[in-house]
């Protein structure tokens, strides 16, 4: 599933388009930004480990949701190669990490006017048949240390990509 992702800011200087692919136990996401990213801050690349917030600087993020329960998963992915996946139980209630035997597979690839991110997560420890519901989103932080929101449906003023509101269909 292909997706253009809206600011929730009138600036747009930026086009950033988001792909999602479920199979059975496979994660993969893409996301691809274009335009001026010299007013962008992407960290450097680190090792490949779990961290937290995250959210805190340019981060990629996916939502997943079955809408017959209240619990719901949570990706965050940084520049820096440092990922997660958290599980809430509810709508906003506190993320517990959610434990994975693989770790993903992160790729990027930049230049001036690109910058590319691949995520790929073999999750046996998920039926991920089971979601029908997600959401896409990024947060970038610009050089004035101002973070800026992004989602495939930015539903309201304020960003609140937990809100299932915001969700699209599987």
């Amino acid at each position: 599933m292909k997706h253009l992702l809206k600011p929730y800011s009138k600036k747009n200087e930026l086009t950033i388009e988001g792909i999602l692919t479920l199979s059975s136990n496979k994660i993969y996401l893409h996301f691809r930004i274009s335009g001026a990213l010299k007013n962008y801050q992407f960290s450097k690349k680190d090792r490949l480990k779990r961290a937290n917030e995250l959210w805190k600087a340019t981060c990629f993020e996916l939502f997943l949701a079955n809408s017959k329960t209240q619990s719901y998963y949570e990706i965050n992915i940084s520049s820096t190669l440092h990922w997660n996946i958290y599980c809430l139980e509810a709508y906003r209630a506190e993320p517990k990490e959610f434990i994975v035997s693989n770790e993903p597979l992160i790729k990027i690839r930049e230049d001036k006017h690109r910058y590319e991110i691949d995520f790929e997560l073999e999750c046996k420890e998920l039926n991920l048949a089971e979601f029908d519901q997600y959401n896409l989103a990024v947060i970038l932080l610009n050089i004035e240390n101002e973070r800026e929101f992004w989602a495939v449906n930015p539903v309201r003023e304020s960003p609140d990509f937990h809100n299932r509101i915001g969700f699209s269909l599987i």
